[in-house]
């Protein structure tokens, strides 16, 4: 992977564009987490959050608001940088896939960790509920307030969906794989302890294993979201290798980049939940290095296992 040409290639997705989309999406993007967070959930939300029934709002950091701003600016621009780099302005089919492609994700990569940590599952709902619309209003802003369509610059969208829908199982399998296997790796053996401490801060050894002894759906619920993840980076491979024709970057620098955004606008997304849950931000820190480093792994595997094993993937 040549680095320059990666860079060269990841800037012009993030310059090239109409940006009032962009702004509007991220101006209501935070609008609409006031509103979330206030009015709709706010009540559920700390109850969820807090189930001692202490207030902590007035412990709430004031960095953690800058926080959410960035996570807000940073996810709606992995969003514009897959539309511009895909050709995808004004056109609503191509806009809808590239929603459900970081909505799967996250929600897939997300879901499972309240499991694991023996929190409520439905405080991990009420986020990607708020992430999910989220990007169906960038969605509307790209597909419909774009001054820059596919049609005027000349060039069709790359996302068509009879190509989605399509899949070659020996691929998905084999990214559905490495997203366990590196899950694994990640929370049983290389953090496995820094793990354990910023998700059980209070619990003492006895505690740990009666938790442990308790019956659990999440290695179940980690396995299928695998496969999910595993067939939306499959298709977000194949649509970076179409792209890779036309840029300044290799096949393998493409396809990471694009697998990065997807995964990256998860990232952005959740950054503030923690901190608003009076959560260690490391305990986020350590599953986003976990779903980035595994999404680059994946990206990677397909397109070196494509050049090399053309008859399977």
């Amino acid at each position: 992977m040549d680095p320059i040409a990666a860079l060269e290639c990841a800037a012009n997705w993030v310059v090239k564009g109409d940006y009032l989309p962009l702004a509007f999406a991220i101006v209501t993007h935070m609008m609409l987490g006031m509103v979330w967070y206030g009015p709709l959930f706010g009540r559920l939300f700390m109850a969820l959050a807090h189930p001692e029934g202490i207030d902590h709002s007035k412990d709430d950091n004031p960095w953690l608001y800058i926080c959410a701003m960035a996570g807000a600016v940073v996810s709606n621009l992995c969003i514009h940088a897959v539309v511009v780099a895909t050709h995808a302005q004004n056109d609503i089919a191509s806009m809808t896939a590239i929603a459900l492609a970081v909505i799967l994700v996250d929600f897939t990569a997300n879901i499972r960790q309240p499991l694991f940590e023996h929190r409520p599952v439905q405080i991990t709902l009420i986020h990607q509920l708020y992430h999910a619309s989220a990007a169906a209003m960038a969605v509307f802003y790209f597909a419909f307030l774009s001054g820059t369509s596919a049609e005027a610059s000349g060039a069709s969208p790359l996302i068509e969906m009879p190509g989605l829908v399509s899949f070659n199982c020996y691929r998905v399998a084999l990214a559905a794989l490495i997203w366990n296997v590196m899950g694994m790796l990640w929370y049983g053996l290389l953090c496995r302890e820094e793990f354990v401490v910023l998700a059980f801060p209070n619990k003492t050894p006895d505690q740990l294993k009666q938790l442990a002894a308790k019956p659990s759906s999440a290695m179940l619920v980690s396995n299928l979201g695998s496969i999910v993840v595993g067939l939306v980076l499959d298709r977000t491979v194949a649509v970076a290798s179409t792209l890779a024709a036309g840029t300044a970057g290799s096949e393998l620098s493409v396809a990471v980049q694009a697998v990065l955004l997807v995964v990256g606008w998860s990232a952005a997304a959740n950054i503030a939940h923690p901190g608003f849950e009076h959560r260690s931000l490391r305990l986020w820190l350590l599953h986003q290095a976990h779903h980035l480093s595994a999404g680059a792994a994946i990206a990677t595997a397909l397109v070196v296992g494509h050049a090399q094993l053309p008859s399977f993937f």
